[in-house]
């Protein structure tokens, strides 16, 4: 084991002396989580978007209720616009709700120059121009719109009704219907619930792109016709109400994806043309990009297993594909989003195919790619390039796999330069020309605030210093970053909490924490959400609080989650039993009193600990997958395979096999109407366990997803796993 001082060590010091200076309260249930009495730890992040000017950016300001413009070095601001404008123009369309829809600023669609918006009221779309201030009805059809975004040039605006994508002229009020055939099981422009979830985001439901000329957009079409459903209940009216969506499980059949690429002169639509995979390969299309010009168009395809991940040009006039090169790793293949086109239509990407995620370039005149960045640490987040310093931008764990910092690198020399400095997580945002950033930094100490430097890392001013008052009268433990080494000296990152007025003579209870699902760290000198303050909570009250990132979870590259590949569990298991070993070696650790807890794919280990492992006295599990044939196909068939395929991983991965091993009190918690880990999981689990003659706790939430967000459930859900574990550990 070796303990991390140096840095963190300056970090307390000099970053919290505050805190630590004047007598505070300890942390409670009710200032974290009650819904009317909680205290802020947080503050108010501001979203900041650049503009193409490259010294300004637009904020919206909550106190205001308007849109600001700010110069950036100076901090200098302007209204984007008028709010009396803007009312008086809607109040010759809308009389009675001119002045609210002017209010409602935060959720105007812009173009991408902040000089018009459209919004949608009753169904139908408006648009308003600063410049002319006047105010258009786009639509009169009263149909609910969605995914409505503006051509790049800000003549035009995309949107979807009923899974049908159309195109208006916001000059002409020309609508063009590009698709006909929309309804409950083919989406057009937008997508299903797997295809957002699991490749383009969860929440991102646009499935279709601009290209930079603004004269075509490239789209997805999904056929969820074979696609099984899956029913959710609510049961709280008296009239029961069902929720209906499409959900392929693992192994049953996927959407039949399409891309088409539309083309506003001549209106036309071309399809590309896959026919080369043959019919029954069951393709995945993971990502679409349009160069600069507009002119070429990327796709990045899948086989359903993810095994493979082709990067391939599509003639736009055509459909015909030509694959550039194919990505093939020993286990699956990630997708790391789009690439960044240079004018000479060579492009960076991400790349994991040594086992660590990388940067690299493909040239087109030669016909292959070349390494920009190589190591045994990760990028975690590429930002861009600068063509005329030939300067890449990114963040990394290249200093220290427990932090992330800003970089610049050469892509001719391949130096890299450590931009950010202070301790922490730093995520930036560059201005549309590289020579600006914003520094989004946090750490265990306190939450973001935001920082203005030039490209070379020099500092210009502070955005945004954020200081919510809840740290002003509360308590916060110092967290001690550790490093646990497995069986067979693989590092595993950890994080301990240690209780008030530490007695390293006494013995302790443990409460271990864990996640460990597929390359998702948990042990990061970051500010963390309401559960961190909870884990802070169970220190004071005298728990250690142990989090620590098994292999799988470690970020330590690729190449570290493959031993798990269609062996779920096994792996994570031995990696979990090396952690409590390594806690009950220390003198002060209750060996009889360590509980495991975890949520979604915590949640599923810490099922998996309780039917495969002695070591625990409770656990909680929240959300868990209890048999991966109940999970979605994207995600488990990645790691997993086919179960047909695959049947003896699937089983020995399963914990309903396991219900009659159950040692330790369990808690199962789940949110009845989750969309994503079914509350069938933990139904089935509960059945197993009473066949088993095992007893149990169950919590179910109604109305809930998997986050189980309602704040007045969500303070029930901690106050019980709270009193859960003063009574079990």
């Amino acid at each position: 084991m070796k303990t991390i001082f140096g840095l963190f060590w300056c970090l307390i010091v000099f970053s919290s002396w505050e805190i630590l200076a004047e007598p505070k309260k300890n942390l409670s249930l009710k200032d974290i989580f009650h819904p009317e009495e909680k205290l802020d730890f947080y503050g108010v992040t501001e979203e900041i978007s650049w503009l193409k000017e490259s010294k300004f950016y637009v904020v919206f300001c909550n106190e205001r209720q308007v849109w600001l413009k700010i110069d950036a070095v100076s901090g200098s601001s302007s209204p984007v616009y008028s709010q009396e404008k803007i009312e008086k123009a809607f109040s010759l369309l809308l009389p009675d709700k001119a002045r609210a829809i002017a209010e409602q600023g935060e959720i105007f669609s812009w173009n991408p120059f902040y000089t018009a918006f459209v919004i949608e009221h009753d169904s139908d779309l408006y648009y308003y121009s600063i410049e002319s201030n006047k105010a258009v009805q786009l639509t009169k059809d009263g149909e609910s719109k969605t995914e409505i975004s503006f051509s790049p040039d800000g003549k035009c605006i995309a949107f979807v009704v009923k899974n049908d994508l159309y195109l208006m002229d916001v000059n002409t009020l020309e609508k063009t219907r590009i698709t006909q055939d929309g309804n409950e099981k083919i989406y057009n422009g937008i997508l299903d619930w797997v295809y957002q979830e699991e490749i383009f985001g969860r929440g991102n439901f646009r499935g279709y792109w601009w290209s930079s000329d603004s004269q075509k957009i490239a789209f997805l079409k999904l056929d969820c016709s074979q696609v099984k459903t899956f029913t959710l209940v609510d049961d709280v009216p008296f009239e029961q109400t069902k929720e209906i969506l499409s959900y392929p499980k693992a192994g049953t059949p996927n959407p039949k994806v399409q891309l088409g690429i539309f083309h506003r002169n001549p209106k036309t639509t071309v399809w590309a043309d896959t026919s080369t995979y043959g019919e029954k390969e069951d393709l995945l299309l993971v990502d679409v990009s349009w160069n600069r010009q507009g002119d070429m168009l990327l796709a990045q395809w899948q086989n359903r297993e993810q095994t493979w991940l082709d990067f391939s040009l599509v003639d736009i006039s055509q459909g015909k594909i030509q694959t550039l090169f194919r990505e093939t790793t020993p286990a699956w293949v990630n997708f790391h989003g789009s690439p960044f086109w240079l004018q000479d239509n060579s492009f960076f990407y991400l790349s994991e195919r040594d086992g660590w995620k990388h940067i690299y370039q493909y040239l087109p005149e030669e016909k292959k790619s070349i390494q920009i960045t190589s190591g045994d640490w990760e990028i975690r987040e590429f930002y861009g390039a600068k063509e005329s310093s030939q300067k890449l931008y990114f963040s990394s764990t290249q200093a220290n796999t427990t932090q992330e910092h800003i970089y610049e690198c050469s892509w001719q020399t391949k130096q890299i330069k450590q931009l950010s400095q202070k301790p922490g997580t730093h995520n930036a945002r560059f201005s549309k020309d590289y020579s600006l950033f914003l520094d989004y930094a946090s750490d265990v100490f306190g939450p973001t605030q935001i920082d203005l430097y030039e490209q070379d890392g020099k500092r210009v001013r502070s955005v945004y210093q954020n200081h919510p008052s809840g740290l002003k009268i509360r308590k916060l433990k110092m967290p001690h970053f550790l490093q646990v080494e497995a069986r067979d000296r693989f590092v595993m990152e950890a994080m301990v909490l240690y209780p008030d007025n530490f007695n390293p003579q006494k013995k302790y209870p443990v409460l271990f924490h864990i996640y460990g699902g597929p390359q998702t760290p948990k042990v990061k000198n970051q500010w963390g959400r309401n559960t961190y303050l909870w884990h802070q909570m169970l220190a004071q009250k005298g728990y250690i609080v142990f989090i620590m990132d098994n292999r799988l979870a470690s970020g330590k590259g690729a190449i570290s989650a493959w031993k798990s590949y269609k062996n779920l569990g096994k792996q994570e298991m031995e990696d979990l039993e090396d952690g409590v070993a390594w806690l009950k070696a220390l003198p002060y650790v209750n060996p009889q009193r360590i509980a495991l807890w975890g949520w979604s794919f915590g949640g599923y280990l810490t099922c998996y600990a309780l039917t495969h492992s002695k070591n625990f006295k409770a656990g909680i599990a929240v959300a868990p997958v209890t048999d991966w044939r109940n999970y979605d196909t994207v995600y488990t068939e990645r790691y997993m395979s086919l179960p047909e395929k695959n049947p003896s991983g699937y089983d020995a991965s399963s914990v309903l096999k396991k219900a009659q091993d159950l040692h330790g009190q369990l808690l199962l918690i789940h949110g009845i109407t989750d969309d994503n880990v079914h509350f069938q999981n933990s139904v089935q689990f509960a059945y197993a366990l009473q066949e088993a003659g095992k007893q149990f706790q169950l919590m179910a939430y109604p109305r809930s997803r998997h986050g189980i967000s309602h704040p007045k459930l969500n303070y029930h859900l901690f106050s019980l796993m709270t009193e859960f574990l003063k009574k079990n550990l």
